[in-house]
């Protein structure tokens, strides 16, 4: 990233600081509006969760607004939250993995690529 947008390198390193690291590592939502927006800046796209079944949902960003909301209340404990970006080119990228992620959920993140969706 740094040697293909330095622009947004430095505003990811920026966003960082200032909302991770001085906050003395953040809650939960911080680090998951960080990821979206490190998901969007690296490969615009969409997000979904998928739930304990395995079933995926579009996941509303402007519920609250994932700069602001309290994200851990806008997708069900237990959930996955998944980046799927526009571009086929690109992978898609785990925003957020329930630390035991069903047999269902696990498949899915191996479908993906995600390589963290085996038990």
């Amino acid at each position: 990233m740094k040697a293909l947008d330095p622009g947004t390198y430095s505003e990811a390193v920026r966003r960082y600081h200032d909302d991770l690291e001085t906050a003395g590592g953040g809650t939960l939502r911080d680090w998951i509006a960080y990821g979206v927006w490190l998901a969007e800046a690296l490969a615009p796209g969409r997000r979904v969760t998928v739930d304990h079944s395995g079933l995926a949902s579009d996941f509303d960003d402007s519920a609250g607004g994932h700069e602001s909301a309290d994200m851990t209340c806008v997708f069900a404990a237990g959930s996955m939250l998944v980046h799927l970006p526009s571009s086929r080119k690109e992978r898609a990228l785990a925003l957020a993995m329930p630390a035991e992620p069903t047999a269902a959920q696990s498949e899915t993140a191996d479908l993906l690529g995600l390589g963290a969706g085996t038990r």
